[in-house]
Formats: C-alpha cells, sequence, structure tokens
C-alpha cells in the first residue's frame, strides 16, 4: 500500500510516544536478557527479462549491444525498519500526519508509517510542488525510473510537472535503461527532469550535484506534449531525445566516456547551457533539427573514437537547424572536426576555442544567403585548416552555390599553427583586429572572393567620427627647425588615436592600430596595455614629427600614463608626453610600434 506524509504545525511529542510504544510494546527489564531477534528470510522476486524496445539507427554502424544474462541476486538480510530513527530526524514542534494512497490517515504505530518518511526516488510532481506533497507520485519500485513511467501511465497523470532525481540516485534498478515515451504519457504538458535533488548543502555550490542515469532516450512529441527540460543530470552511455513537440532545454548535463548524446525534431528551440560532452565513441552531441539552436557555455571535448567531432548540426536534408548561436564554446581535441554546423539562417560565434581538433576546428556552412560572423574566437593548432568557412544561396547544403551578396566576418581572436590555411574562404569576407600566425600554407584562402581588412561590401565597423586636430604642446615637442620648405600638417586617424603630421614633404607615412595580442614583445613589468598604433616611414626628414593623441584609459590618470617605442631589442620610454584636453599627447620624430601604457 502506497503511504503519504502530510506535516502539520503543533507538538510532536504524544505522537512520537504512542508511536514508539505501539512499536516496542515488549519491554525488557534490566534484569531480563533481550531475546534473539526473528530472522526472516526475504521473499524472492522473479527476475523477468525487460520488454524488447526498438533501438534508433544512430548511428548505423554502431555494434550491437550484447545481451547479458540476469543473475537472480542473492538474498540478502535486510535490517530492521527502525521507525524511532527515521521519526528522530523531525522538527520539534510538529504534529505529523501519515496518508495511505486514499488520503486516509494510518495510524503512527505501523511499519507502513515509519515507512512512509522513506523518499522515494524518483518522484513526479505536479507544477511547482515538491517531493513530499500528497499529490506527488512515486512507482511502487521507489527506486525505479521505470516503475515511476509505469505508475504515470496507469494513473493517466495530466499537465505539467517534474520528475525529481535524488543525488545519489543508481539507475540500476532499471538495467540501466530507461524510455520515457510521450506516447503512454499524453496527458502532460511541460515536462522537467530535475537531478541532484536532496544533495546536502555545498560551500561553494558549484558544480551543482548531479545525478547519474545509464541511458536514457525520451521522445515528447505525443497528445498534449509540448516543453522538455533537463537539469543536472550525467549520463554514463547514451541520451537520446527523439522528438520535441515544443522546446528543449538542457542545463547542467554531462555524456562523458560513453557512447554519444543526440537530439532529433525538436519543433521549438534548442537550448544548451553548462554542459559537457566528453570523451565519447561518436559525436559529443549530435543535433538534428529545423528550429534555432542556442549553446552557452558549454564544451565539445576530446571525442576521439570512430572519427567523432565535438559537435554537429549538419547535412541531415531538412534537419539543419535555422539560426545558430553558439557563446563561449570549447571544441577542443576531437578527432574530426571540433564544429560541424549548418544554418539556413545567420550563424554567430561569440568567443570560444576551437583548437587542436584532428582536421578543422571549425566546419561552417550558411544557406539562405544570410551571413556567418565570428567574434573573438581562438583556432588553433588544428590538423588540417583553423576554420572552412562558407555562405551559399538556396537551402540545399548540396546542390547550392556561394552567395554573392551573403558575408563571412571575422572580428578579433587568433588563428595560429594550423596545418595548411588558417581560414578556408568561399564568400566575401570581412576581419577585423585578428592576429594571424604560424599557419601552414597561408593565413586564409579565398580564391575569387573580396577580402577586406578595412572598408569592403561586408565592413559593418561604425564609422568614428574624425576627432579635431589636436597640436601639438607647446615647449614639449622633440622637433628640430626643417632645413627644407615648410609642408602643411596633415592628420591621420585609427580608431580612438590621432598622428598630427608637421615637416613631413614627400613622405609616405603609414599609420595602423596594433591589438594587446599583436605587440612585438611583452611590455616591461608593471606595465599594462592601453593602445597601440604602428608609424610606418622609410624615414623621417630632419625637423620632421608626428604628435600622437591617445585617449586616457579608464581609471587612469596622468601620472599613471607612459609611451614606449620598441625599437627592435626593447622597448624604451618616450619622454615629453603630456596630457591635452583629457588626451594624452606625445611627439615624436621616428617610425615604430608606440604603446600607451599604465604603470601600475
Amino acid at each position: 500500500m502506497k503511504v503519504r506524509v502530510h506535516w502539520t504545525a503543533a507538538s510532536l511529542g504524544l505522537m512520537l510516544a504512542l508511536m514508539l510504544s505501539a512499536v516496542f510494546a515488549s519491554g525488557v527489564s534490566a534484569d531480563d536478557a533481550a531475546p534473539p531477534a526473528e530472522e526472516t528470510a526475504p521473499a524472492e522476486v522473479p527476475v523477468e527479462p525487460a520488454a524488447a524496445t526498438e533501438e534508433p539507427a544512430l548511428p548505423a554502424d554502431e555494434p550491437a549491444a550484447t545481451e547479458v544474462p540476469v543473475e537472480p541476486a542473492a538474498a540478502a538480510e535486510e535490517p530492521a525498519l527502525e521507525p524511532a530513527a527515521i521519526l528522530a530526524e523531525i522538527p520539534e514542534s510538529t504534529d505529523l500526519v501519515v496518508l495511505d494512497e486514499t488520503g486516509d490517515p494510518l495510524s503512527l504505530a505501523t511499519e507502513e508509517a515509519a515507512a512512509a518518511f522513506i523518499a522515494g526516488d524518483p518522484t513526479w510532481c505536479p507544477g511547482t510542488v515538491l517531493p513530499g506533497n500528497a499529490s506527488c507520485i512515486t512507482g511502487d519500485d521507489p527506486t525505479s525510473m521505470n516503475s515511476l513511467l509505469t505508475k504515470l501511465d496507469a494513473v493517466d497523470a495530466t499537465g505539467a510537472g517534474t520528475i525529481y532525481i535524488a543525488y545519489d540516485y543508481n539507475s540500476s534498478a532499471d538495467s540501466d535503461f530507461s524510455l520515457i515515451d510521450g506516447a503512454n504519457l499524453a496527458g502532460l504538458t511541460d515536462l522537467t527532469l530535475q537531478g541532484g535533488y536532496g544533495a546536502p548543502p555545498l560551500e561553494p555550490r558549484d558544480p551543482e550535484p548531479i545525478s547519474l542515469l545509464d541511458t536514457l532516450r525520451i521522445n515528447w512529441d505525443s497528445g498534449s506534449n509540448n516543453n522538455l527540460t533537463i537539469n543536472d543530470l550525467a549520463f554514463g552511455y547514451e541520451l537520446g531525445v527523439d522528438g520535441v513537440a515544443g522546446d528543449l532545454t538542457l542545463n547542467n548535463v554531462e555524456v562523458g566516456f560513453a557512447n554519444q548524446a543526440y537530439i532529433l525534431d525538436v519543433d521549438g528551440t534548442v537550448r544548451v547551457a553548462d554542459s559537457d560532452f566528453h570523451n565519447n565513441n561518436y559525436e559529443g552531441l549530435v543535433i538534428r533539427t529545423a528550429g534555432d539552436v542556442e549553446i552557452t557555455d558549454s564544451s565539445f571535448n576530446n571525442n576521439q573514437s570512430y572519427g567523432a567531432s565535438g559537435l554537429v548540426m549538419a547535412y541531415y536534408a531538412g534537419s539543419d537547424p535555422m539560426n545558430v548561436t553558439l557563446n563561449n564554446v570549447t571544441a577542443t581535441g576531437n578527432s574530426f572536426e571540433g564544429v560541424w554546423a549548418v544554418s539556413h539562417g545567420d550563424m554567430v560565434l561569440n568567443g570560444g576555442d576551437f583548437s587542436h581538433n584532428g582536421r578543422r576546428g571549425l566546419r561552417l556552412l550558411v544557406l539562405n544567403d544570410n551571413d556567418l560572423t565570428l567574434n573573438n574566437v581562438l583556432i588553433e593548432g588544428n590538423g588540417n585548416m583553423g576554420g572552412w568557412l562558407t555562405v551559399a544561396t538556396g537551402s540545399d547544403p548540396y546542390s547550392g552555390s556561394v552567395s554573392p551578396t551573403a558575408c563571412i566576418r571575422v572580428h578579433s581572436g587568433a588563428v595560429r599553427n594550423n596545418g595548411a590555411y588558417g581560414l578556408n574562404l568561399a564568400g566575401n569576407t570581412f576581419i577585423d583586429n585578428v592576429t594571424f600566425s604560424g599557419n601552414g600554407i597561408a593565413n586564409w584562402s579565398a580564391p575569387g572572393y573580396s577580402v577586406s581588412t578595412d572598408g569592403g561590401p561586408c565592413d559593418d565597423t561604425p564609422d568614428i567620427p574624425e576627432p579635431p586636430v589636436v597640436p601639438p604642446p607647446a615647449g614639449e615637442s622633440q622637433a628640430v627647425t626643417s632645413a627644407g620648405p615648410a609642408c602643411a600638417d596633415s592628420l591621420l586617424d585609427e580608431g580612438e588615436v590621432t598622428a598630427l603630421l608637421h615637416d613631413l614633404c614627400g613622405v609616405t607615412v603609414a599609420f595602423e592600430h596594433v591589438a594587446a595580442l599583436d605587440v612585438p614583445a611583452a611590455l616591461p613589468e608593471g606595465t599594462t596595455f592601453g593602445f597601440g598604433v604602428t608609424l610606418e616611414a622609410d624615414a623621417f626628414p630632419t625637423g620632421g614629427t608626428a604628435s600622437l593623441s591617445f585617449p586616457v584609459p579608464d581609471g587612469a590618470d596622468a601620472d599613471s600614463l607612459v609611451v614606449l617605442l620598441w625599437n627592435g631589442s626593447q622597448w624604451i620610454e618616450v619622454a615629453g608626453g603630456a596630457l591635452v584636453d583629457g588626451e594624452f599627447v606625445v611627439t615624436v620624430n621616428a617610425a615604430g610600434v608606440y604603446v600607451l601604457a599604465v604603470r601600475s
């Protein structure tokens, strides 16, 4: 018989006394020896083979599972139920009512009442109700997920709810395999699987407690089924989602040293956050869906066997995602690609590391004349090329041609030490402030397409208004009188830094921004990079100068600022800098790399 616990606030003392006196009715005096406990052999439970479940054909070359004969467990002596120990955990000033499955109260002087205190695991609760409420449902075998699913089917549960899974759950009670079939639970709408429930407090509570399952497969696209959420769960062999009628959300999910994880046919948006897919036999995670995909702060690393890639969303005829956004994703050390993805809408990568993969860090294709954007990503040490980036017309990844109107944009970041090309580009491209070095053949290859680092059809950087001309500070210039005719002053600007050129008649001067990653050597100890520029010229004539005006970095004061010049072997300090109209200005008479630094 199923029992439920109902708590009310009052005094517990009388009920405890009644229960203990009923359970331990035979008193033993100090002079009497306690009678030996009578041993009772546990009832034998026949072991029946689990019902056959059709395996999805993903991947096709997955070896068939070998059936292992089930040996009946040896009978073990179970300890007697200790109601007193259970009740001792109840807070003082609390009344207790124990209900059976019909809602009627049970006498506290029964072992059934004491058993009600043992938490069922897993447990389904409706809405936002927590385990322990009379409306929650637990399987006849409280340790079994499959038993709970059978019970939910039998009682025709309806509405939204959560399956709570204790932090120390052991899936061996289900022969390590569970199937959540929405066709049997068609009255349920939104479903959350919440692992890590009931864990003791952690300081700090990071990472969140995770419950371990071996294999879980879910289809949630029947009847009233809608959204599916999976929180704080780890999988030792496989996680398979075979359809979701609404959105799918994974938070703090781990599939590691396992077979694989896959997500198929989600009608809504797929969201993955704070999750880890690593060291698996096949891909880390495969996604086949026609909706949007958003992945944040997640990793897909070291998936090594059978030509595995870290994250795959590609070439599944009608099941490639619409818009794709990857925020701070890591895909490193995989035997094939780091990320292999196709999208029918825009694709954006914000941050992330796609390095040291067997073939490429990124293999990305964007269809339907949509754009591909990489912001501040690291692509380093991949076996073939760093990234293969394509924008195409049409919706068929096999028959489209390169788009003449879509753009590839690569902003900031670094592409280094890849085996062949740093980037293989199929489409018009704008590259801004990216560090390239050490790539085997060339930094990029884009035969027949426009690649620009300043302007061009794909330049999306905002126009910066020309700053006013700042004259060099009086009395602090390093300029000397020119022997030749005077020349008109001219102004160059590079972002927020300007150069006012004086007496450089007939000299071509190039002025270029330098990022912190691009400086020729580490700055002197005790200084921090603020802004950097390069002045390039064959030679400055006598009397020729350039006055460099730098913005003052946030939080810095004039006394902490210094301009450094790289002389080819070391940084030297440039004298004569001063604060003028809110900018730090220094006048120089030589070409080179100049950095405004802040002394600590």
